[in-house]
């Protein structure tokens, strides 16, 4: 069990690895995504900072308002900062505010003069001037019932959006002006409406058409060097990319980390299921070296068994041995006790003969006593397992020895 978990972890861990190496590739790649973006992004700022593409004498200006705030806080800003266009009409914005896209927003005309003495002063080129006191007091409504022909999309302010401060400025710079589908269509309308010869008509690849003319034609490619509105286009996006991937960065990372920990998690199960299989087989290996050990003195006990059964075996054949023999002396002693017997019932019928001879019946009687005695012994050589034939076998001779001088004794006391 503990060995198939240490497999299910090795693969979950290989898994893992490769998961994060596959989220590793991905990361990189985002954040390679985010410094290329990120440095499109610095260097648009960068541009829009040293407002690039604007004219020398506006650049000066707006340093100085941002550099000397309370010298020139008659200075609002530059229209460029105060709009932001929506997206697919940046080309048509670009065409329709032209040069005014660069113009300084005022106070009033009075700040208007002094800004244009400084410029001359010090020959700093030309600047364009919008003084929000002048044009609060200008009209700036349209035609009426001009945005409901066929061909004209929509007031081209419907498209910008702008604070409420400088709503009524943007309005009266874009006067008139329309989005139109096409540049045929703006040509019926001028040739059909009278009062539209003070209208502008953009398309949005950025044509215009002023009092039935074509003033601008071509591709109008956008770049962040020629389109300003583009360019801040290309900075929102960008700006939106930049975060949009700097929160995918941040998620790739925060599912990196716990990928991570993940890993790190399985590699300490793995090292403490590594651990106690080490622990194991120490134990297994301890177990097998007793198990081992326990057969060898098992071999040994058995070998000494086979010897120890060999010895009885051996035993009981040398007791088969001794039994036989045992037999063969008891039948002996049986015969030598009914001999005895015999002798003892000659010896009661001849008593009265033999009263003379008492000394002789006493030294026969100590014969048997011996004889008895000798006979004792033999029985209990016999309990004892005597082992030895040649011992039974001269006791019996000296029995018989005994037996025929008595018996020769007796002979010669019958005769």
């Amino acid at each position: 069990d503990i060995i198939r978990q240490r497999y299910d972890l090795e693969d979950q861990l290989r898994h893992r690895e490769d998961e994060r190496l596959t989220l590793t590739e991905r990361l990189n790649s985002q954040k390679e995504c985010l410094t290329v973006v990120s440095s499109k992004l610095e260097f648009l700022e960068e541009l829009r900072r040293k407002y690039e593409g604007f004219t020398a004498g506006v650049k000066e200006l707006i340093n100085l308002k941002n550099t000397n705030p309370a010298a020139y806080q008659g200075i609002q800003g530059l229209v460029y900062d105060v709009i932001e266009v929506e997206p697919g009409y940046e080309a048509a914005l670009e065409s329709a505010f032209g040069e005014w896209l660069q113009a300084i927003i005022v106070d009033s005309s009075e700040e208007i003069k002094r800004l244009s003495d400084y410029l001359d002063e010090r020959d700093l080129g030309r600047a364009w001037f919008l003084p929000v006191e002048n044009i609060r007091m200008l009209n700036s409504e349209s035609i009426a019932g001009l945005q409901d022909r066929e061909g004209i999309t929509a007031k081209v302010t419907d498209f910008i959006r702008t604070p409420d401060q400088y709503k009524q400025v943007i309005n009266w710079l874009l006067k008139d002006t329309y989005l139109v589908d096409s540049i045929d269509q703006a040509l019926k309308i001028t040739a059909s409406v009278p009062e539209t010869d003070k209208c502008r008509f953009v398309t949005r690849e950025g044509r215009i058409i002023y009092k039935g003319s074509l003033v601008w034609s071509g591709s109008k490619k956008v770049s962040p060097e020629g389109g300003l509105i583009a360019r801040q286009a290309l900075i929102r996006g960008l700006k939106q990319e930049v975060e949009v991937l700097n929160k995918e960065v941040a998620l790739k990372e925060t599912e990196f980390k716990d990928l991570s920990d993940r890993i790190q998690s399985i590699n300490e199960q793995l090292i403490k299921i590594r651990h106690d299989l080490d622990e194991k087989r120490l134990d297994v290996t301890q177990k097998q070296t007793a198990q081992t050990r326990l057969e060898s003195e098992h071999q040994k006990l058995k070998d000494e068994l086979d010897l120890t059964q060999l010895e009885i075996s051996e035993l009981q054949e040398q007791l088969g041995q001794n039994t036989g023999e045992q037999e063969q002396l008891e039948a002996r002693l049986r015969r030598i006790e009914e001999s005895h017997n015999n002798i003892q019932t000659l010896m009661t019928n001849t008593q009265n003969d033999i009263n003379q001879m008492s000394i002789e019946r006493e030294q026969v009687l100590m014969a048997i006593g011996e004889f008895r005695a000798e006979v004792s012994s033999s029985q209990e050589k016999l309990n004892r397992y005597l082992s030895s034939k040649d011992i039974y076998q001269k006791n019996l001779d000296e029995y018989r020895q005994s037996a025929q001088a008595r018996s020769e004794q007796l002979t010669q006391f019958d005769t």
